[in-house]
């Protein structure tokens, strides 16, 4: 799945980005009850996480 260019992508919190250096190069959205974790340069959604 791609994410269209009007949907604004999210920066992962600083907590995350801290302890998980990986994570910084990867921005998600949030969609209902679930947030899409996506590759900003393809915009391409690589993992789904439900929220809790």
């Amino acid at each position: 799945m791609v994410i269209p260019p009007e949907v604004e992508l999210l920066e992962p919190p600083r907590d995350a980005a801290t302890a998980v250096p990986a994570v910084t190069t990867y921005n998600d959205v949030i969609a209902g009850d679930q947030v899409a974790i996506v590759e900003p340069e393809r915009r391409k959604v690589i993992q789904l996480i439900k929220r809790q």
